[in-house]
């Protein structure tokens, strides 16, 4: 997803990591997601996620993982039900 911003003259440099210095002045960024997981349906999943790509003049790589174990699968009594 390519997004744009812009630092204003003026502003001073900022460090988002040591040695790493952010300076007034546009910056792109295209940044790209991975997603994988087991299907929703099954009792235990699991999934990830990567971000990366262009981050203020660098790059700049995330990662998220999840499991989840649905120990009442998918049913709840009726008491606990959202209502409509």
């Amino acid at each position: 997803m390519p997004t744009y911003e812009f630092r204003r003259p003026g502003r001073p440099p900022f460090e988002i990591a040591p040695g790493v210095v952010v300076t007034p002045g546009g910056y792109h960024f295209t940044r790209y997601r991975v997603e994988a997981q087991s299907a929703q349906t099954r009792t235990r999943r699991i999934g990830s996620t990567i971000w990366f790509g262009d981050f203020y003049g660098g790059r700049l790589t995330q990662t998220e993982a999840f499991v989840n174990w649905d120990v009442l699968r998918g049913h709840l009594p009726p008491e606990a039900r959202p209502r409509e």
